[in-house]
């Protein structure tokens, strides 16, 4: 990762989303939630959002948005990308 993205990535932070109140706020069902992430299946976001992962949303240029998951690894908070 470049310097210029890591950068970027700071930035992204600081409008991030949980997945739960972006969909609520754009009243986005699962299934339009799913072409978004580009998942393959319904249920995908469905377990997703059953889940106890904490999953944030950005949004891009273009309409575009970016989900990130806080997980912690090796006993450290980390971002981890879902999908871009």
């Amino acid at each position: 990762m470049t310097e210029q993205s890591s950068i970027a990535n700071i930035r992204d932070m600081d409008n991030r989303v949980p997945i739960t109140t972006y969909m609520k706020d754009n009243g986005l069902t699962q299934d339009e939630m799913r072409k978004l992430l580009h998942f393959n299946t319904q249920s995908a976001v469905s377990q997703l959002l059953r889940s106890d992962r904490d999953v944030f949303i950005t949004e891009k240029a273009k309409g575009e948005i970016e989900a990130f998951e806080i997980k912690k690894l090796g006993g450290k908070k980390t971002e981890s990308k879902l999908t871009a």
